[in-house]
């Protein structure tokens, strides 16, 4: 990071600056307008329509009516009669979900377009559909009638065990005010009872000019488009008495008790103990300098306290299994304050007890100097790597901070004055002012909260309590300090040496051959807003470990992440990296393994570093092997309770046709897992350079990475017999299958299907129709299931090809519905698969494909990890690099015929699996909540 500044921080009095970038205006009608050049994506723009408006605006009979309001938006306006909006959008190359889509809050709602900027066409129509949802919308009674019923099966896909948790822990947070009885997705009963003259009545109400902000972020000239919003929104006109805008406040909590509240959730779907300890208060943001000095000891305060929460929860037979501590503003003007954590079933008081130890140390001692200096750099680096992306920031990030803006009052002083600000007042913050923070840090009438399973030991609101009062009086020693290491490498290896190079025109990039036999491609043409991509990847995975050592092998790469590496432990590797920003993780497959990762362009040499100690010096200790297990034996007797899991784990057993190495883990299997085993795999995976593949995609100098190249990745020894993978006959099963699970006790049904192709022929024409066909597919199901029916909220289609152990493509399909209506959705189903496979697209349905496609790819080849992901499937397919940008750029040739084909082909009744999982029962209620 740099050095600290020379000059003085503004007083706290200070008013904040507005960024410069922005141009905002206000138009005499309210409406208040920002716009915002950003580099990043070429031609594309971020357009957001904000309506300050949400359910806490909602009447006693509008519950859940600004959400379905939202959805109206979409389906019927001045310029688009109902059903056609979304289509306009799509044809000029839009997505709905990813280009076109909105959210509903409490206090706000927001609709959102990705727009290309290169095509009037598409920009004027874009704008339109922003100026249509601000204005007058279609009411029609079958529109409204079948959003209804739409917004219904969203309620349903939400419920679940998490949901309830959730719905019950803010309850409990906000109790008291309007916001804990305004959930934005309203209420099965209040959805079905809604009126189409309360919807109207909301829209009449709330969606007026004066509460309406419309943003713009991108490729754009923000002086030209504001002029161009002032046009199309000045005729907004709001009513004559405007109801005012109320936001509700949170109560001051009654009573004299430290800890007040406390909620227990006892549910059998719910798959693990977990528990929160915090508070909802108010949290006034402020427009001052002083305001963000706040913001950055509340920064600080969090790296700190965060960290000594990982730490504990690192130690061995802990009950405490994992905690965080991630304060967020939630609502204008407040801020939760929360731990959230994992604790064994049987350890849940105790768990509460250890985090809420370390809350009280922080109170009662404050933080180290070692603490602080590793807060201060890592938030330091942050703040540098800001300032260097904002010279390519996205439209997205834009928006997104304008967003924010707007709806909880965030800063927006711009990056130039932020990072000036941060490099200045970092050195004027002593520990004495982190730790008075530290100290207000969760203090004052805090909730309790934990959703168990039902099979967990009984657990009463009484025994939180005890457990944080024992926390209050607990003898506790001062917390100790760690220094970080010098460096993470002593002495580096013997380098060896780049062999052979070529140049790859095809991807801008380079290929060394290294002496001992391992292969890097370069593309140093990337983005210098986005880390580096980094992959080392080579061929083997489990199929190449023995059934004995099989359960071990997969374990080894959990073990070594908890581990740290060469002479660092966990923590010590963590300090080490405090402001640093690389990093891998170790992955092991079936067929192979791989280091995934990436790093900053300035911290490239550290990532070279950790990789060669991650394969020449890995840390397998004890302790983390225990914790490991621990962890894994909770999961493991959790997972059984998981609705979904259950049916995934039936699910893959039909799939796989029981193979015992695709058999679901169970607690037995931990029997099996031995740290010696798990050692051993590790080396044999990533000890050498075996057959490995290394691609580094980003904006980088080659002529400096060829020294870290021949240090950190040359030096590693070469495999004395290169690995393959092994055929153990996995193959997925071929036919017709039927699947019936019965779990859970939610209202609703999980519908899975699998379509497979027989043969399949992997090229890249063919890939690329197949991921055509998983978006033509889901776009009909959507139309169909959706749309038409009002059975699902949402379709999701995943279209897959795999190489090995041969080559095959598959579709898979899931929706959720109510149970009641399986039979017939899955007719519907079968109906929309028979006509693609059957009937040609119209050539309006082409264009728009090609259209969308087209713009996509304009976005996606401007992105490191894409070309890091595209180039390694390249390398291990052995095809030559123009492969890649011919399947990425299939569009160019896309016709109806080849997609028929290829419908043909996957989409095989022949070859299918089908599942559905529906509810055993009724829904449990929700839990008691004890004063």
């Amino acid at each position: 990071t740099r050095p600290p500044a020379e000059v003085a921080p503004p007083p706290d009095d200070a008013p904040l600056p507005f960024d410069p970038g922005v141009t905002r205006r206000e138009l005499p009608n309210g409406l208040v307008t920002y716009a915002e050049h950003a580099e990043r994506p070429a031609h594309r723009a971020e357009l957001r329509l904000v309506v300050l408006a949400g359910s806490v605006q909602e009447d006693d009979d509008q519950r859940g009516v600004a959400h379905l309001v939202e959805h109206m938006a979409f389906n019927g306006s001045a310029h688009f009669p109902p059903g056609t909006m979304v289509g306009a959008l799509e044809s000029l190359g839009m997505s709905f979900g990813a280009d076109v889509n909105a959210t509903t809050g409490y206090t706000h709602t927001i609709y959102r377009l990705t727009v290309p900027t290169d095509d009037p066409d598409a920009w004027n129509t874009a704008l339109t559909v922003l100026r249509d949802q601000a204005g007058p919308l279609d009411f029609a009674p079958d529109a409204f009638e079948k959003e209804r019923a739409i917004v219904i099966e969203e309620w349903r896909r939400s419920r679940g065990a998490a949901q309830r948790w959730r719905d019950a822990w803010f309850g409990t947070l906000l109790a008291g005010s309007r916001y804990a009885e305004r959930d934005p997705i309203g209420t099965e009963e209040s959805l079905r009872s809604l009126t189409r003259e309360a919807a109207m009545r909301f829209h009449r109400d709330w969606y007026r000019p004066d509460l309406m902000r419309v943003l713009a972020a991108g490729d754009i000239d923000p002086a030209a488009v504001t002029e161009e919003l002032a046009a199309r929104f000045a005729d907004l006109a709001g009513p004559e008495d405007p109801r005012p805008r109320v936001l509700p406040e949170l109560p001051e909590p009654s009573g004299e008790a430290r800890h007040r509240r406390t909620l227990l959730v006892a549910d059998p779907s719910t798959a693990r103990t977990t528990f929160s300890l915090g508070r909802a208060r108010p949290y006034p943001e402020g427009q001052t300098w002083g305001a963000y000095r706040q913001l950055i000891l509340d920064s600080l305060v969090t790296s700190i306290l965060d960290r000594r929460l990982e730490r504990v929860s690192r130690q061995p037979d802990a009950p405490l299994l994992g905690a965080a501590y991630s304060p967020q503003r939630i609502l204008p003007g407040v801020r939760l304050e929360a731990i959230q954590g994992v604790a064994t079933d049987e350890g849940l008081a105790d768990a509460v007890r250890l985090a809420a130890e370390e809350v009280e140390r922080a109170h009662r001692y404050g933080a180290t100097a070692d603490e602080l200096d590793r807060a201060k750099r890592a938030l330091a680096r942050s703040y540098e790597d800001y300032a260097a992306r904002a010279a390519e920031e996205t439209g997205a990030e834009a928006v997104a901070e304008l967003e924010r803006h707007v709806t909880v009052d965030e800063p927006v002083p711009g990056a130039a004055a932020e990072v000036a600000y941060v490099r200045a007042v970092l050195p004027t913050i002593g520990l004495d002012e982190v730790n008075r923070a530290l100290a207000a840090a969760l203090d004052g009438n805090l909730a309790v909260g934990a959703s168990l399973p039902t099979r967990a030991p009984p657990v009463t609101g009484g025994d939180l309590l005890a457990a944080l009062d024992a926390a209050a009086t607990a003898d506790l020693a001062p917390p100790e300090a760690h220094a970080g290491p010098a460096s993470l490498v002593t002495e580096a290896p013997e380098p060896g040496r780049i062999v052979r190079e070529r140049r790859a025109r095809d991807i801008d990039g380079l290929v060394w051959t290294l002496s001992n036999g391992m292969t890097v491609v370069l593309r140093p043409e990337g983005a210098a807003s986005e880390p580096v991509a980094w992959r080392w990847w080579s061929p083997g995975g489990t199929s190449v470990e023995d059934d004995a050592d099989l359960v071990s092998a997969r374990t080894a790469p959990m073990i070594a992440r908890a581990s740290g590496l060469g002479d660092l432990d966990a923590e010590a590797l963590e300090s080490a990296l405090a402001g640093v920003v690389a990093g891998f993780q170790p992955l092991l497959g079936t067929w192979d393994e791989e280091l995934a990762g990436g790093a900053a362009p300035d911290d490239l040499p550290t990532l070279f570093q950790l990789a060669w100690l991650a394969s020449q010096r890995p840390r397998l200790d004890p302790d983390a092997f225990a914790r490991t297990r621990e962890q894994l034996a909770a999961w493991l007797a959790d997972r059984d309770s998981h609705p979904r899991a259950r049916f995934q784990d039936a699910w893959d057993r039909v799939l796989w046709r029981n193979h015992p190495r695709m058999a679901p883990w169970s607690l037995a299997d931990l029997d099996r897992l031995d740290l010696d085993r798990a050692r051993a795999a590790y080396r044999r995976h990533f000890g050498d350079a075996g057959d490995g593949i290394v691609v580094i995609a980003g904006a980088f100098d080659p002529d400096a990475v060829r020294p870290l190249v021949e240090t950190w990745l040359a030096s590693i020894p070469a495999a004395t017999e290169p690995q393959r993978w092994e055929d153990r006959g996995i193959r997925p099963a071929e036919g017709v299958h039927e699947l019936a699970v019965r779990a859970g006790h939610d209202p609703k049904a999980l519908v899975q299907v699998r379509y497979a192709a027989a043969h399949f022929e992997s090229t890249p024409r063919n890939r690329y129709l197949v991921q055509t066909l998983g978006t033509v597919l889901r776009d009909a199901l959507s139309a169909r299931l959706r749309e038409e029916l009002g059975g699902t909220y949402a379709v999701t289609v995943q279209a897959h090809v795999a190489e090995v152990p041969e080559p095959a493509a598959a579709v898979t399909v899931a929706f959720q519905c109510d149970p009641e209506r399986v039979t017939e959705l899955r007719a519907a189903l079968d109906d929309v698969v028979e006509r693609l496979r059957d009937d040609l697209l119209s050539p309006a349905a082409i264009a728009a494909l090609v259209e969308q496609q087209r713009r996509r790819w304009e976005v996606t080849r401007q992105g490191n990890a894409w070309w890091a992901e595209a180039i390694l499937a390249n390398r291990q397919r052995g095809e030559p690099f123009s492969a890649i940008v011919e399947e990425a750029e299939g569009w160019r040739k896309l016709d109806a015929e080849g997609v028929r084909g290829i419908a043909r082909l996957v989409l095989d009744p022949a070859n299918r699996i089908t599942g559905v999982l529906r509810p055993e029962a009724p829904p449990p209620a929700a839990g008691d909540s004890a004063p």
